[in-house]
């Protein structure tokens, strides 16, 4: 082999070489790009998994938080249902006590009448007798003071903070109604009874007693006042 072959034989290895290293470099490059996609296929696939986890987490949160809230609503309904149902029976106890009054004082007064008209037709016969009938007063007949007009709710008994909670929680319009109407009726009775106590301090013609028990608030206004802590 003279020097020409060798050089050929050379010249033929390195470009054998020399593409072999191309093939290897371009299926190396392949290999990466292969590589890279298949990590970015994973990579999205765990934000789909961690999206997909976060939105269930956040559907169970919201089933849960309106759950809550319709626990509460009907916690609350529930309440307010028991709350009228034992005003209802306040009402009802107090109708029923107002009535037996309103009875055994029509009852009396009847008596009453009864005994003045004998005691009149006595005294009338004896005027007619005596000549004195144009003196003999007019017979007065008494009657019962009319009831009190019938209110659906009575909350005279219950405190401030009760009246409150009802104001600002109850979706009851008239039930509403009647804690601003209490709230207001205390009020009234508080500051008359301020007005009469400033009135009773300036006067100095009572006791010590007598102004202790003028200092005190209204009983039903103090009682109320209380809160559970």
């Amino acid at each position: 082999m003279n020097s020409t072959d060798i050089d050929n034989a050379y010249n033929d290895l390195v470009s054998s070489i020399d593409r072999a290293f191309r093939r290897l470099k371009q299926a190396l490059a392949e290999e990466e790009i292969k590589e890279e996609e298949r990590l970015k296929a994973i990579q999205m696939e765990r934000e789909r998994e961690k999206k997909k986890k976060l939105d269930e987490e956040k559907r169970l949160e919201q089933e849960k938080e309106e759950s809550r809230k319709r626990s509460a609503i009907a916690q609350r309904q529930k309440e307010e249902e028991q709350f009228k149902a034992k005003l209802a029976v306040e009402e009802t106890k107090r109708q029923r006590e107002r009535q037996a009054k309103e009875s055994e004082e029509e009852a009396r007064l009847a008596e009453m009448n009864e005994r003045e008209r004998r005691d009149y037709d006595l005294a009338r016969r004896l005027a007619v007798e005596t000549g004195g009938e144009a003196d003999l007063p007019r017979l007065q007949r008494k009657r019962p003071f009319p009831p009190p007009a019938n209110q659906k709710y009575n909350l005279s008994k219950h405190r401030y903070d009760q009246l409150r909670d009802l104001i600002s929680r109850s979706d009851d319009f008239e039930l509403v109604e009647a804690c601003k109407e209490e709230f207001h009726r205390r009020f009234k009775a508080y500051h008359e009874w301020k007005l009469k106590n400033q009135k009773g301090k300036k006067s100095s013609a009572h006791d010590d007693k007598m102004y202790e028990a003028e200092e005190r608030a209204p009983k039903d206004i103090s009682n109320n006042s209380r809160f559970n802590h």
